[in-house]
């Protein structure tokens, strides 16, 4: 992870396999991610936990294991950087921080992480570790998260600038 740190988000997403976006249809022209709000990604495990009603219902158990799941909000900052940023506020490794995937930098996202257990500074709420990224504390578990748990990813995107009416684009689809 520490070598991923020194690489830019797009250098990532090109080596992972993200070079374009491609559909069946006839585009319908416009911008996305002109703004951060314009795309928005959360995650849903398999077990039905939804990353993002999660951060906003403050939701969790007071069970006990080795990991504490958190859901990482953030608007605007790639998943590297923010793991590089919440190892050193934690003061643990890279390594000991567990994810199900990369999420998009240009959007607002909420993502499942785990932290080694008594680590995170409070019990309860919303940690802010930097200007757009936030921690919430759901529950804890006895294994670092991994891709394995991650039954999809849920997007909304706002389409700007398109070349068609809201009707005719819809038609194409």
């Amino acid at each position: 992870m520490a070598m991923l740190s020194k690489l830019q988000p797009k250098d990532v997403e090109r080596f992972i396999g993200i070079e374009g976006y491609a559909t069946k249809s006839e585009g319908v022209g416009g911008v996305i991610k002109e703004r951060p709000d314009d795309f928005m990604v959360w995650e849903v495990l398999k077990d039905g936990s939804d990353a993002r009603a999660m951060f906003e219902t403050g939701l969790s158990n007071k069970t006990y294991g080795k990991f504490i799941l958190c859901v990482l909000h953030k608007v605007n900052v790639d998943t590297i950087s923010a793991i590089s940023l919440i190892s050193k506020m934690l003061g643990v490794k890279q390594k000991d921080v567990g994810i199900c995937g990369i999420k998009d930098r240009r959007a607002r996202s909420w993502q499942f992480i785990t932290v080694p257990n008594d680590n995170l500074p409070t019990p309860n709420g919303v940690v802010q570790v930097a200007e757009r990224m936030w921690l919430r504390r759901v529950s804890t578990r006895n294994s670092k998260i991994s891709s394995a748990e991650l039954h999809r990813n849920m997007f909304e995107i706002k389409i700007s600038k398109l070349r068609f009416d809201g009707r005719s684009a819809a038609a194409l689809i």
